[in-house]
């Protein structure tokens, strides 16, 4: 369910800013965050622990919903649960 919303409001915003990293300085459209979220893999079956406070964090939390995977977002260096 999350998925399909996120996979809505991506074509329907297509070519809004939808994240800026300033550590990079990288911005992604809303249309080119949902390409490179659909090319993101996360790894073997199972849980996903996104975590950070970079672009990667999103691209592993929309990996996950697209796998429809759990997603368990952990603090930067916390180690997931198990």
């Amino acid at each position: 369910m999350l998925y399909e919303q996120w996979r809505k409001i991506a074509g329907d915003r297509r070519d809004e800013l939808a994240l800026r990293d300033f550590a990079s300085g990288k911005d992604w459209t809303f249309g080119e965050l949902f390409i490179a979220g659909e090319k993101h893999e996360t790894g073997p079956a199972g849980p996903v622990f996104p975590q950070g406070h970079s672009p990667a964090f999103i691209l592993d939390l929309l990996a996950a919903w697209r796998g429809n995977r759990i997603a368990c977002p952990v603090e930067p260096g916390q180690s997931p649960p198990d």
